[in-house]
């Protein structure tokens, strides 16, 4: 055999023993770069496990004791608030905590000391009462006697509550309170007990006047607070203009030919046109001779008073309540002090 053979052969078996052993190598890496990824997904597996159930028994815990923990101290608190609540309203300390939180409550109801407010009493069955007469003279006849007992039973109200004005149409009084230098109300304020005496009375003296007629007749009422002055009178003016419309629209359905819907609303027609309509059929100027139907009740306490001599100052003092017949739009500022603002106004 030649040296260049034995040579070869030789860098051959070299060769093949290096490739064996890299090959052997690079499988060996291969097997544990395989069993590092097995331990680095089994790794992250416990750990994607592990942080799950950690959310999961954390929230299911917290909501648990949460709701264990506030149920037991809402429990333990509220009843020794409780006592020591009961406790202090017992004693009228009111220092507790149930009761100042109830006392803020009752605060919510009442009116402020400083604005004006009006209490509006209808009757529903009062005003069916009066639609049910047809003929325009009986209309009249009972809008009159209706406007009397409303003014009788207002007398009733100033001399229990003393309100700076009563303003009264068909089945409605309007009841105005302006405040005054002191800011306090009757009741202390309390809206609620306001309403419901002021409602009991009108009930009361409305219905021993026409029990007679034999039907139910029921009051509500509310309460309208303001926070302008002059919107008092706004209000008044257009519960004036409702109360012109109903009075035309009632006078004017007394005629047969002048049909209306199934609410008794005259439709399409203007407050205009029905009175030219009132005029032609009873020769009459309609708001001259329903004036005091189409304004509605003004019930004010003037103060009457005279001196007994020219020699002695002394003056004798009378205070009644009286009516009139105004529209409230007429020089509204005048209106406003001397029907509003002004509780009592003078004749002299």
């Amino acid at each position: 055999m030649s040296l260049y053979n034995t040579i070869s052969q030789v860098l051959t078996n070299s060769i093949t023993k290096l490739r064996t052993k890299l090959i052997n190598s690079i499988t060996k890496l291969s097997n544990s770069i395989t069993k590092l990824t097995n331990s680095i997904t089994k790794l992250r597996t416990k750990l994607i496990n592990g942080i799950t159930n950690g959310i999961t028994n954390g929230i299911t815990n917290g909501i648990t004791n949460g709701i264990t923990n506030g149920i037991t101290n809402g429990i333990t608190n509220g009843i020794t608030n409780g006592i020591t609540c009961t406790k202090d309203t017992l004693n009228f300390s009111g220092q507790g905590t149930l009761d100042n939180r109830m006392r803020n409550y009752i605060k919510k109801n009442k009116c402020h000391g400083f604005k004006p407010f009006v209490i509006t009493i209808k009757s529903k069955q009062l005003s069916k009462y009066i639609n049910y007469i047809t003929d325009l003279d009986e209309k009249v006849k009972l809008l009159n006697n209706v406007q009397d007992i409303l003014f009788e039973t207002s007398k009733t109200l100033y001399a229990k509550f003393d309100p700076h004005l009563i303003y009264t149409f068909q089945n409605e009084i309007n009841v105005v309170f302006f405040y005054n230098d002191t800011g306090v109300n009757m009741y202390n304020g309390d809206i609620n007990k306001i309403v419901t005496n002021i409602v009991s009375v009108v009930s009361i003296e409305v219905y021993k006047r026409l029990s007679h007629l034999n039907f139910d007749l029921n009051f509500h009422g509310y309460f309208v607070e303001f926070d302008i002055d002059y919107e008092v009178l706004n209000y008044l003016v257009w519960r004036q203009m409702d109360c012109k419309r109903n009075t035309i629209t009632l006078l004017y359905r007394c005629n047969e030919n002048n049909k209306c819907n199934e609410k008794n609303v005259v439709e399409g027609i203007a407050v205009t046109d029905m009175i030219s309509d009132l005029t032609n059929k009873t020769g009459k100027d309609v708001n001259q001779e329903y004036m005091h139907l189409l304004t509605g009740n003004i019930i004010k306490k003037y103060l009457f008073y005279k001196i007994k001599n020219k020699s002695d100052e002394n003056i004798i003092v009378r205070r009644s309540v009286g009516m009139e017949s105004i529209y409230f739009s007429d020089n509204f500022k005048k209106v406003l002090k001397k029907y509003i603002v002004n509780k009592i106004n003078k004749i002299n």
